[in-house]
């Protein structure tokens, strides 16, 4: 909050000090930074001097401001690592985490950070298992994605790890990133709506993992505990009559 005036120009010129003198005709203008919200106060002093008797007065005061923050957009969003396929689910599915990262100008924690991944474009038989994940709709293009909070840390940069789920129907394909910002409720003071989000212009395209080869996943996990139980039954003697092999089945599906 460093006072900051131009003299009569639209040049911007930072006031280090902590008390500004404004000459008999001079007007000055006082810069709040754009991206807090909050309250500051200017407390002001003036003298007035009668030309012909010198006698003078002074007059001081305190205004108070409240500044609407506005989200600044995030940038350059891209991957930096993506795991390996691991089994799960009594290898019935895989997951793997892709490490995200975008560039962002307010680190001062006035903001808060997310990414988004576009429900629309994820392939076949792959789902967001992130943790803390949110379905939310996003104006200005992606529609309805899977949000993830980020991190948000001094170099300037946003991260965040996203977990993914692939079932035995995936064949591959690629997912899209995009990267949000929220400008927050400070010092009592909630941010104009129009200013309170501001959506990366641009969206990253991510590779996912090949399809896994035939029979990494277990396909048929309920099918192989059917025959197994037939087995327990039918070991080591005859029987007749019908097997209801459906109900040994968990996963009917």
């Amino acid at each position: 909050w460093n006072p900051t005036g131009g003299n009569g120009s639209d040049a911007w010129e930072e006031f280090s000090g902590s008390v500004l003198t404004v000459a008999n005709g001079e007007r000055y203008a006082y810069k709040a930074p754009a991206t807090v919200s909050g309250k500051f106060a200017l407390d002001y002093t003036a003298n007035v001097t009668d030309n012909a008797s010198k006698d003078f007065k002074d007059f001081s005061g305190k205004v108070t401001v409240s500044v609407s923050g506005v989200a600044d957009a995030p940038t350059e969003i891209s991957t930096t690592a993506q795991s390996a396929l691991s089994k799960v689910e009594d290898e019935h599915a895989a997951t793997f985490t892709s490490s995200l990262t975008a560039k962002v100008t307010d680190i001062d924690g006035s903001e808060n950070h997310y990414f988004l991944i576009k429900e629309s474009d994820l392939p076949s038989g792959m789902t967001v298992d992130t943790a803390g994940a949110t379905r939310v709709w996003v104006n200005g293009g992606p529609g309805w994605c899977w949000q993830i909070k980020a991190v948000t840390n001094a170099d300037g940069t946003m991260t965040a790890d996203a977990t993914f789920r692939i079932d035995e129907s995936y064949t591959g394909g690629s997912y899209t990133v995009y990267a949000r910002s929220e400008e927050t409720k400070q010092d009592g003071i909630n941010p104009e709506s129009a200013d309170k989000w501001a959506l990366s212009e641009t969206s990253a395209v991510v590779t996912a993992p090949a399809a896994p080869e035939p029979g990494f996943l277990n396909t048929a996990p309920d099918a192989q505990n059917v025959v197994a139980e037939i087995d327990r039954l039918g070991g080591g003697f005859e029987f007749t009559g019908k097997v209801e092999a459906a109900d040994l089945f968990t996963d009917k599906d």
